[in-house]
């Protein structure tokens, strides 16, 4: 196993002798087993992908032979460094939001992402300072290791490309505070939040959605389907939270953006997308 951060700028060798460029990025399928299939390299010209099939062998340096040209990426293939690295995803094991610092890569049968580092450890391996800081560690008799998390124990919500797939981990995300989401899904695009609650059950769909800021809520009730919307708004915390704002704000309910849906006696807008 290896992590992106000692791999990320190695040498690549062209035919065993001639110099090819650096290694600027991983290219992985996004798929439940996410197998790298490119390696995108940066060179004078400018960057040049060669596929996972044309590296010979690596140590210090990558060595490879002619790469085919005119390769590009394909829909379901995502770049670690651009869509995985320094991201946020959502830990199912531990129940929180965290960042991911580097990327753990497996070498057999075949090379593909393992897990993610979220340690701080991470942070230092990719600025050159975690062998310096493991040997201080180790003269005052401390241990400090990364963590990692399997790839089947995150939920990342920007790579997914807005299919999100919760059903069968809602339970799991249940277990996360409400306003974590929320911080977490205002840093996401609103075609995300709304597939996001638009899976979860309307509580706790409800939970969520009242901690998110009033232009979010806009956004997202303006793509809710008529159903959705109406559910969400149906619920004990949000009937609450208009018990409230009609006791504490000095404006009719109907002023908030979501309040619309809750009046019984007006049909629901025919377009919410």
């Amino acid at each position: 196993m290896f992590y992106f951060s000692e791999i990320e700028n190695k040498e690549v060798i062209q035919n065993s002798d001639k110099f090819f460029g650096k290694v600027k990025d991983l290219v992985f399928v996004n798929d439940v087993v996410p197998s790298i299939s490119k390696i995108l390299v940066t060179r004078k010209k400018g960057d040049v992908l060669v596929p996972i099939e044309s590296v010979a062998k690596t140590n210090s340096r990558i060595y490879i032979s002619k790469p085919p040209e005119n390769i590009v990426i394909s829909d379901n293939e995502l770049f670690i460094k651009g869509n995985l690295l320094d991201k946020q995803v959502i830990d199912l094991v531990g129940n929180k939001v965290v960042r991911v610092n580097d990327v753990a890569v497996h070498e057999k049968p075949h090379l593909y992402i393992a897990g993610i580092d979220i340690s701080f450890l991470g942070i230092l391996r990719r600025i050159g300072l975690a062998d310096n800081f493991c040997r201080f560690f180790h003269r005052l008799k401390l241990d400090y290791h990364e963590k990692l998390l399997s790839w089947a124990d995150i939920q990342n919500l920007e790579i997914q490309s807005g299919k999100i797939k919760l059903k069968q981990r809602e339970e799991k995300l249940s277990k996360i505070h409400p306003e974590d989401l929320a911080d977490y899904l205002e840093m996401t695009r609103i075609k995300n939040v709304v597939a996001f609650l638009g899976q979860m059950n309307p509580e706790m769909a409800a939970e969520v959605f009242h901690r998110l800021n009033v232009s979010y809520q806009t956004a997202v009730f303006e793509r809710f389907d008529n159903q959705k919307a109406a559910e969400i708004i149906n619920t004990k915390v949000l009937n609450q939270e208009i018990n409230k704002l009609s006791k504490t704000v000095n404006k009719p309910k109907e002023n908030h953006p979501w309040r619309q849906y809750k009046t019984r006696n007006r049909p629901l807008p025919v377009n919410c997308s």
